[in-house]
């Protein structure tokens, strides 16, 4: 796993912006979240859920403590809507699970990263603002380095960059 961090310029443009159907069969749309909360998205590789389900159940263990600190966890599944319908029941915590399909949203966020992107999942932290902070490229979600790391940007984040 590799850190990407963001520094001006490029720490002071927004993320792309988004709107997906989640699992549920809502619209979420990331904008509703900037100027309130700093963001988590994890963007998850493979093209089943068997490949997706360690993510998303490492995931849940983490992100109740991720949400404790003021932000938001989004986890975008490379797939269609259909595809994922009712991905995420039975996790230990609930967090907006929405389909990516053709990783469109991925691939917008990747050019963030300027060539450096991985083949692995992918996770960002935002600020409040709704500017990159750091990223995850390859990201191993059994590595609980991972977590501690988000957590340790979160943190830096509400001191730098407070909503």
């Amino acid at each position: 796993m590799k850190w990407h961090t963001f520094a001006a310029p490029e720490a002071e443009v927004e993320a792309p912006d988004f709107c997906l159907t989640s699992s549920t069969g809502d619209t979420i749309c990331d904008r509703v979240y900037r100027g309130r909360a700093a963001q988590v998205l994890v963007f998850a590789s493979g093209d089943t859920l068997a490949d997706w389900t360690p993510l998303l159940a490492a995931l849940s263990e983490h992100a109740e403590g991720f949400v404790g600190q003021g932000a938001v966890v989004l986890a975008l599944l490379p797939a269609a809507p259909e595809a994922i319908r009712g991905v995420g029941r039975g996790l230990a915590y609930h967090f907006p699970i929405l389909a990516d399909p053709g990783a469109q949203v991925r691939r917008e966020y990747e050019r963030l990263l300027a060539g450096d992107t991985g083949t692995s999942h992918l996770v960002f932290v935002l600020s409040a603002l709704g500017t990159p902070y750091a990223a995850a490229v390859n990201a191993n979600p059994a590595d609980p380095a991972l977590y501690e790391q988000v957590a340790e940007w979160l943190r830096l984040v509400a001191v730098q960059c407070p909503a």
